[in-house]
């Protein structure tokens, strides 16, 4: 009996589930919102069971009907189901329960197809003519797309397009904009690279596939960190495969090349050459826009090489053009020399208003297959493309699309990489309906991959990385009055490469007639090169090629290539090495240096103010080591210039005595409550000086903002404008203690004169408080004294901390085989002259950073065991209102506050000394991510007890 029921047990679920099937059975896919179910029926083998059945969809939640089932059958009302509250169509499920329960259950699935889908675009608003006639074919082709019915005969495509106008910043805003509308299930664009590079990771993270029919960029090439990018064109790789085949098939073994900095030739074409054991025997960036590049191609002349490869175009700048002007003023185009022209600058070459026909004979270029593909689909492109009465009423007369440059026909049809793009996103959506799929990013980028047509530019194949294999080209060479195919160049299907055929039966000659297998080149080895020049292998032998730009050689008989140019310098060629703004070079004559020594200056802007300064370069009346001396007797260095001392004591030290006194009264006299925000404020304005002291012609160069800011760092140099005393050396660098121990001996002064007189006055009757401001009435001269020095101590820590600093270790570096400071390269550290001062910078420094905050720590303890802690202000004790300023500013909960922000200030003074030798960029980028943390910490614990301290922080940071 018992293995009975556990066979019933098992069987039960089998035997419920046959109970229920479909009498009249829904079709297995249907148009979404379109077509309408009818008549479906279910019958139950029971023939007289009666109940109630429902039918729902776990695609649509409004397909909710329930049909009588009247002696075993159930026939449901007519209805369509839509895909709006799915995000995309697809797979979904069609379910029928009985009386509500799973007992008696009948699942099918049911495909939607898509109605409509929705699209992006990225293009170029506004961009003129030129961007017009090549992105607007590409949205019509989505209007034909949805006449025709041919690729996708039951679904629309709605195409959103937005700018990107090759900008990381706008095509940014408008992806963002697209992925708000989640039936986005694919974007075409955008038209540049580097805004590929940016917002591809953001739509992969949307599962939001990218198509562009002109991002070349060979990185986008990526799937791991480009996991979605698709393109209709072969990665710009491709051009320098063609350039490859070409040197491959005619066994060159050495070569010039030039390249742009507007678009320069990539990794992958180096290294294939150094595959194929191609020598580069020059290798020329040019700068876009000069009027003419002959000393660059006068580089070549002094090499051996002959063959010149060059991807060079005419983009913004006519380049190509004034390249070939040039060479030919140079006799370039004639024998010995060979041009290679890789892709456009090719097509610039045979176009060239400035040479001869002539002048392009025997020189290889290379060009796409003139055939035309899909003539009447054109056609139909070109028809609404010049029909003006349909842009408006399909609204595109906005954003400047209705400004195109010509009528287009099916031959000069532009845009055919774009339109392409469009294509493969119907074929890659149409295979997934067929296929019964859900429409989703990683589905759909999968199937726009596998994707293999006829598109109007030509053959469409991708390969595993989503680039389209290159389109079939011929090497074409000027011939007898005509341009002559001498060879195809055909991509090979899985690989980067592509194989260039010769067609033998088509005879031709280099410039001067030499034959097409021989390029004459005489080389006697050489087996020392001098000063300026590398020891190059050039063919089978060895040659002396002047060092092109980025290197330098100072080794005289020089056995090696020359070496690259190091960090932080400027190398044009041969024996040339330049610095740039505030750096200095030692002369390399003074030791016979072979490396070039560089030194980052204490004042950059009396170091190479050009940019481009040679050894030794300084600024206009500073000479010495790191330009820290004045060329005039009696001069020295104050606020970046050389001052005349002649006169001793100069009007600017008494004036740094009475602002300094001035301060000092004022910081007294400050409200007790205003004392936080002061502290505040002058912590701020600080660091912004220490920020941007470093940086030549920065925002220090403005007088009065650099008067004001010095003024609160107590920084003499700065502050001065005229020489205040004769100091250079040791004494220079102890001169940054003068502000800070004058404000601190003011405030010692200020007591015992204010003791003074309220002693003086007591004895007549009188009282000194009269004299003071309301808020000072009833506190006493020890109070307020107290108050003060505990201000101008906060106030004077990043000073002190950092004339410490000049003169410590940190800023011991070296020089000429010795250990110096910094500031002063003439003294060397730790010696007699420099002790006594370091001495005293040790116990400043000790003082300042760790005595300092320690004591107040102590005072806080002790404070809060006594029990004195109050943060009233009416009824306290004397002890009590004494102290209270050492936690007042602060929620009870930082009670602690005030050492803390002292060490802060401390640590701050040290990075800054530790950032001072390094590069100005990674001292900004250091000081802003510093600054940036300590604002975000202050505004995420908000420390302070009263609101407007922490708004003041907030609007600081």
């Amino acid at each position: 009996m018992l293995l009975l029921l556990l066979h019933f047990a098992v069987l039960a679920p089998a035997v419920l589930s046959q109970l229920l099937s479909w009498a009249v059975p829904p079709p297995t896919s249907v148009l979404a919102n379109e077509q309408i179910l009818s008549g479906l029926t279910v019958s139950v083998s029971n023939a007289s069971y009666e109940g109630e059945f429902l039918i729902t969809s776990t695609a649509d939640f409004r397909v909710f009907f329930r049909a009588p089932c009247i002696k075993g059958r159930a026939t449901f009302s007519d209805f369509a189901i839509g895909n709006d509250l799915l995000v995309f169509a697809g797979n979904q499920q069609l379910t029928v329960t009985a009386d509500m329960s799973t007992d008696l259950m009948l699942t099918t699935p049911v495909y939607i197809i898509p109605t409509i889908i929705d699209i992006g675009s990225l293009i170029f608003f506004g961009g003129g003519p030129g961007w017009t006639d090549f992105l607007l074919p590409a949205l019509l082709a989505v209007d034909l797309l949805n006449t025709d019915n041919q690729v996708l005969p039951n679904t629309t495509l709605r195409n959103m397009y937005l700018p990107s106008n090759c900008s990381q910043l706008v095509a940014s805003k408008s992806l963002f904009t697209l992925l708000q509308n989640p039936n986005v299930v694919a974007i075409v664009g955008p038209e540049c690279s580097g805004p590929a590079t940016v917002i591809t990771p953001m739509a992969s993270a949307f599962g939001v596939p990218l198509i562009s029919g002109s991002a070349g960029n060979p990185v986008l090439s990526n799937k791991k960190a480009y996991p979605l990018f698709m393109r209709t064109i072969a990665n710009a790789n491709s051009e320098s495969s063609i350039m490859i085949s070409f040197l491959k098939e005619f066994k060159w073994k050495q070569v010039a090349v030039i390249t742009s900095n507007f678009f320069p030739i990539g990794d992958f074409f180096y290294s294939s050459l150094f595959e194929l054991g191609i020598t580069v025997a020059v290798n020329i960036i040019i700068q876009s826009g000069k009027p003419d590049f002959v000393s660059e191609l006068r580089q070549i002349q002094e090499s051996s090489a002959t063959i010149i490869v060059t991807n060079v175009y005419d983009n913004d700048s006519p380049d190509m053009q004034i390249l070939t002007k040039s060479a030919k003023s140079l006799g370039m185009l004639t024998a010995p020399y060979v041009w290679v022209l890789g892709g456009s600058a090719g097509s610039n070459f045979i176009q060239s208003p400035y040479i001869t026909n002539e002048d392009k004979s025997g020189h290889l270029c290379f060009a796409e297959e003139a055939v035309m593909h899909k003539e009447s689909h054109r056609q139909q492109l070109c028809d609404i493309y010049n029909n003006d009465t349909y842009l408006r009423e399909h609204g595109y007369a906005d954003h400047g699309l209705l400004d195109r440059s010509v009528p287009m026909n099916p031959s000069n049809l532009s845009g055919l990489n774009y339109i392409d793009a469009v294509y493969t996103i119907a074929h890659g959506i149409n295979s997934l309906i067929l296929n019964r799929q859900d429409i989703h990013g990683d589905e759909l980028y999968a199937a726009m991959r596998k994707q293999e047509f006829e598109g109007v530019s030509g053959h469409i194949q991708f390969d595993e990385n989503g680039d389209m294999y290159p389109l079939p080209n011929f090497a074409t060479i000027y011939q007898h009055g005509a341009w002559v195919n001498i060879g195809k160049i055909s991509p090979i299907v899985g690989s980067s490469s592509q194989n260039f055929t010769l067609f033998h039966n088509i005879s031709f000659t280099w410039p001067g007639g030499i034959p097409a297998d021989q390029v004459p080149l005489a080389f006697k080895s050489v087996v020392q090169c001098p000063v300026g020049y590398g020891r190059y292998l050039v063919g089978e032998v060895y040659n002396c090629i002047r060092c092109p730009q980025g290197t330098y050689n100072w080794v005289e008989g020089n056995t090696h290539i020359c070496p690259r140019c190091p960090e932080d310098l400027e190398c044009p060629g041969g024996e040339a090495v330049e610095v740039s703004k505030g750096k200095w070079l030692r002369n390399k004559f003074e030791t016979n240096a072979t490396i070039p020594e560089v030194y980052h200056c204490p004042h950059p802007e009396a170091c190479c103010p050009t940019g481009f300064c040679e050894f030794e370069g300084c600024a206009k009346g500073f000479t010495g080591p790191l330009c820290t001396d004045c060329i005039k007797e009696n001069y020295y260095m104050f606020h970046g210039e050389c001052k005349n001392c002649s006169r001793g004591v100069g009007t600017s030290f008494y004036m740094i005595i009475i602002i300094s006194f001035i301060c000092t009264i004022g910081l007294l006299c400050l409200p007790f409550d205003e004392a936080p925000t002061v502290e505040i404020l002058f912590f701020y304005f600080q660091v912004t000086l220490y920020i941007f002291e470093p940086q030549v012609n920065g925002i220090l160069s403005n007088p009065g903002l650099s008067t004001f800011l010095a003024a609160t760092a107590l920084h003499v140099d700065l502050l001065v404008t005229d020489c205040p005393l004769p100091l250079g050396g040791m004494g220079k660098l102890l001169l940054r203690y003068f502000m800070p121990v004058l404000m601190l001996f003011d405030i010692v002064i200020i007591y015992f004169l204010l003791s003074f007189i309220e002693m003086r006055l007591h004895k007549n009757g009188g009282n000194i408080h009269m004299f003071m401001p309301y808020y000072m009435k009833n506190q006493s001269i020890k109070l307020i004294c107290f108050r003060a020095i505990l201000i101008v101590l906060t106030f004077v820590v990043m000073p002190l901390i950092d004339a410490s600093l000049l003169l410590f270790v940190l800023q011991c570096m070296p020089f000429k085989g010795q250990s110096v400071l910094r500031g002063a390269p003439h003294i060397v550290c730790f010696s007699l002259e420099h002790s006594g001062a370091a001495a005293v910078a040790i116990i400043v420094l000790v003082l300042m950073m760790i005595l300092f905050p320690l004591g107040i720590t102590l005072l806080l303890v002790k404070i809060k065991r006594a029990n004195w802690v109050t943060y009233e202000h009416g009824d306290v004790s004397q002890i009590q209102s004494l102290f209270q300023c050492l936690y007042h500013a602060y929620k009870p909960e930082f009670y602690y506050m005030m050492p803390i922000t002292i060490i802060e200030k401390g640590l701050i003074s040290t990075m800054f000394a530790l950032l001072a030798p390094t590069d100005v960029t990674l001292q900004l980028d250091v000081y802003i991510v510093v600054l940036i943390f300590t604002c975000a910490t202050r505004i995420y614990w908000q420390p302070y007890n009263n609101t407007l301290e922490a708004y003041l922080n907030r609007e600081i940071c």
